[in-house]
């Protein structure tokens, strides 16, 4: 939703309020730094619900604040995050919160692989 990036995203969120419903997100490439949904902006209200997220090196959700006082507020129900976070680093895993002011919400079973949570 909006900005060109060097890193490679399913889907690179930058907007301040965002709903993602009913996507398959996937890759096969062998890439390091991906991420199945992503986002970096500040004050951002997300949604992502009934999605799959697969394959993706880095992580499948990855919020990602910095180290600003700017805020981030997720909420995942029912998805499938499953392939993801084979990049061992502080971004990496199924759901990655990074930064100081990530809230997460996540409604989701378990999935085949299970996934995997980093705060």
């Amino acid at each position: 939703t909006g900005t060109i990036s060097t890193s490679d995203e399913g889907i690179r969120i930058a907007a301040d309020e965002t709903v993602i419903s009913k996507c398959i997100v996937w890759t096969d490439a062998d890439v390091a730094q991906t991420d199945g949904i992503f986002s970096n902006k500040a004050n951002a209200d997300i949604i992502v619900e009934n999605c799959i997220v697969y394959g993706f090196r880095r992580a499948g959700i990855h919020s990602q604040t910095g180290n600003s006082s700017l805020v981030q507020n997720w909420t995942i129900r029912n998805c499938s995050v499953d392939n993801c976070g084979r990049e061992q680093n502080n971004g990496g895993g199924g759901i990655s919160a990074g930064g100081n002011s990530v809230t997460l919400d996540v409604i989701c079973p378990p999935s085949r692989n299970s996934y995997l949570l980093k705060a």
